[in-house]
């Protein structure tokens, strides 16, 4: 399922679980990184429920404050 149907290959939960998959891949193979590598599934990045868009990706780099984000849709509901 994704907001964005033209979104690219790996956009959406398919590219989530491939995140997955690389990440046990990299585990059962024994691959020793130098830095951490790590799988991130970002909600409402497009803002096409809540506003404004790219909402997990803004606070993770320090772009916003989450309590910036605690609130309501345009249809009432919670946000976080």
């Amino acid at each position: 399922m994704d907001s964005q149907p033209t979104g690219g290959r790996f956009d959406g939960m398919y590219g989530v679980l491939a995140a997955f998959e690389a990440l046990e891949a990299l585990e059962d193979a024994g691959v020793r990184t130098r830095r951490p590598v790590m799988a991130v599934a970002w909600t409402n990045e497009e803002g096409s429920r809540f506003q404004p868009g790219a909402m997990g990706s803004a606070v993770f780099a320090g772009r916003n404050r989450l309590e910036r984000h605690a609130g309501r849709s345009r249809t009432g509901r919670a946000s976080c």
